[in-house]
């Protein structure tokens, strides 16, 4: 089944320097707040650490590509992962982008025993650091697919003796990978408009977690020297930490300032929508 658009459109690319070729990958996701919309940027921690990432590049509604600057990054104090707030209403040209809503996330809590999701597709979207260039040009992304292979396992120990939480991702992450959105493919049911009272199965794609590594195993060459393989498994950091850090206090104190500032807007833009609500009411009564 073909990758909905919407899904490449969530994706952007991480630059060091504008005009540069993009050197990671991040997504948008979007956060609703006292019912005003916030987009956040996202990306693994360790991809903040190793590049500055002082630019992001998109896509514009004329088919062009364009950077812009971005601020100072917010983490995780426990988990590998990275956010900033974007404003897209003070960006030109216009942006075509797509905002992930945390509301379609899928929530996997651990509970022993659960089999939910195991076997389920999945996909990567993002850069492949070999034809950086290119993908940099066209900004069209990488997407990888793969099957869920475990939910929330501990203790996943990757190179550098670093230690992590996550999913298990039977798929191969390979470089520029880190930060990427995983989704994974679930099936729901809804209302049958043929057959009333009926329910049709109803495939929906929702975002499961972060891409931040694959699993490697050590092969030892001789006594001195080791080889380390990727294992064809990646490990997806938990979308439960995403929310962690976005409902964090630097990410909320941002968000209480923004309302502040524009609590006049705000209320003009509220003052219009029920003065539109009560019009259309008062018309359909006529």
């Amino acid at each position: 089944m073909a990758v909905n658009e919407d899904l490449l459109r969530s994706v952007v690319f991480l630059l060091d320097e504008e005009g540069g070729d993009p050197t990671g990958t991040g997504f948008l996701v979007l956060k609703l707040d006292t019912g005003v919309e916030h987009t956040y940027l996202m990306t693994a921690k360790h991809v903040v650490d190793n590049h500055p990432h002082t630019f992001m590049r998109f896509r514009t509604v004329l088919g062009n590509i364009h950077d812009v600057p971005l601020k100072s990054w917010d983490v995780h104090p426990l988990a590998d992962v990275a956010a900033q707030e974007v404003d897209f209403r003070l960006v030109e040209p216009l942006p075509l982008y797509n905002a992930y809503s945390l509301d379609d996330a899928v929530d996997v809590y651990p509970i022993p025993g659960d089999g939910r999701l195991l076997g389920e597709r999945v996909y990567f979207v993002g850069l492949l650091e070999q034809v950086r260039t290119a993908m940099g040009k066209s900004m069209i992304p990488l997407v990888r697919s793969g099957t869920v292979a475990a939910l929330w396992q501990d203790g996943i120990r990757l190179t550098g003796n670093r230690t992590v939480t996550g999913h298990l991702i039977d798929g191969r992450s390979i470089g520029g990978l880190s930060g990427a959105p995983c989704f994974v493919q679930v099936v729901g049911f809804a209302a049958s408009e043929a057959n009333p009272g009926a329910l049709t199965p109803v495939e929906a794609t929702r975002l499961l977690g972060i891409v931040i590594a694959h699993y490697e195993d050590v092969k030892l060459e001789s006594d001195k020297s080791s080889l380390q393989l990727n294992t064809g498994i990646a490990v997806v950091l938990p979308i439960e930490y995403v929310r962690e850090l976005i409902d964090g206090k630097y990410l909320t104190k941002e968000r209480e300032d923004w309302r502040e500032q524009h609590m006049g807007e705000i209320m003009d833009a509220a003052r219009f929508r029920d003065g539109f609500d009560a019009q259309v009411d008062e018309n359909r009564t006529r």
